[in-house]
């Protein structure tokens, strides 16, 4: 069983996943992608954490958090995430009444050493792949996978011949 006191502590990873409701496409446009970022924008600006790595999807977002320093538990840094965007997509697209864009929970986990740090980063930056959106990693424009790439993390063809081994029994869903 995970260590839950460590979701306050300093210089944790923590992987995140988010979908939303019914699985229905609220990220699908490039608008509404912006708009995440600008939800995670204004969470990040009250709750200190590094966006290490994400991929977003029409459906969910995956995402690699580093707690800079003491936080609320993760949970209440993704409701606000959650909320946050809600609000946002509300006022672009006009919606007064009740919308529920996003799944209540969210999946959390807690990143324990280095090989799961790099499977976990493996995944989020594999998924469109996974889900047919693109042949190569590096096709999806919402994924921190060309700045890694560019840093040398990964090699040119990474992902080209198939699903990583070191990721291949990881299921989010």
């Amino acid at each position: 069983m995970p260590d839950l006191r460590s979701l306050y502590t300093p210089d944790t990873f923590v992987f995140i996943s988010c979908y939303t409701h019914k699985r229905m496409p609220y990220l699908k446009e490039c608008e509404d992608v912006a708009m995440l970022f600008d939800a995670i924008w204004r969470v990040q600006a009250i709750h200190s954490f590094h966006l290490l790595a994400y991929v977003i999807l029409p459906d969910r977002f995956h995402g690699l958090l580093n707690l800079e320093r003491a936080q609320p538990p993760v949970s209440n840094i993704v409701d606000s995430i959650k909320k946050e965007f809600t609000g946002i997509y509300k006022n672009m697209y006009n919606i007064t009444s009740p919308v529920q864009i996003w799944q209540k929970r969210s999946k959390k986990h807690v990143i324990h050493d280095g090989l799961d740090l790099e499977a976990h980063f493996d995944y989020i930056h594999w998924n469109p792949v996974k889900y047919g959106y693109v042949h190569r990693p590096e096709d999806w424009p919402y994924s921190t996978y060309p700045q890694w790439s560019g840093l040398a993390y990964y090699l040119p063809d990474w992902g080209w011949e198939g699903e990583p081994v070191n990721i291949r029994a990881m299921d989010y869903e």
